[in-house]
């Protein structure tokens, strides 16, 4: 699955040689880093499915595409999430009953909480309410879909201290605070 990035590693390669930016995040497959740029993988992270807290019962933890099919769908419509998740869900032979678009996460959760659909977002929440205080449910997802790497992305050479230390802290940190 290739999600088109033309133009950004361009600009991503001029603001990292800036003093102002040695580190860049990016959140996408470890192939397509440029010459010039060395990535370096902090974790990766699975899409979920995400539905109202009575869409199913409180014993299911993962649910299958294939079983949305017919349920209608909110859709991330910010650029790479929609090509993003309509690649897996092609991949699972499902063509998805879009029935709202948003470019906005907490938009989203808001709509799924309210019963509008389901969707899929790779940023895991540390709640399960969205907020205006109703509940939803993340699941984890039966197909093979998959791990989409947070990297960060530097010049290709020898890393300053503060870079390595600031990758480290990023690796334990945000991994720590998945796991939570």
């Amino acid at each position: 699955m290739a999600i088109e990035t033309k133009g950004k590693l361009e600009k991503l390669a001029t603001e990292i040689g800036d003093p102002m930016h040695r580190v860049a995040f990016l959140r996408k497959k470890i192939e397509g880093v440029r010459d010039g740029l060395i990535a370096h993988r902090l974790f990766a992270v699975r899409p979920k499915v995400l539905v109202a807290e009575d869409f199913v019962g409180p014993e299911v933890d993962s649910i299958s595409l294939t079983s949305l099919a017919d349920e209608p769908m909110i859709l991330i419509d910010i650029s790479p999430g929609e090509a993003f998740y309509r690649a897996i869900l092609s991949s699972a032979k499902v063509t998805p009953r879009v029935a709202h678009k948003t470019s906005s996460v907490e938009g989203v959760r808001a709509l799924v909480a309210r019963g509008f659909g389901w969707s899929m977002l790779l940023q895991q929440s540390h709640t399960d309410l969205s907020y205006e205080g109703r509940a939803y449910r993340e699941l984890d997802i039966d197909e093979d879909v998959p791990d989409v790497a947070l990297l960060a992305v530097t010049l290709t050479g020898r890393l300053t201290r503060r870079t390595i230390a600031f990758c480290d802290y990023c690796t334990k940190h945000l991994t720590d605070a998945r796991q939570d």
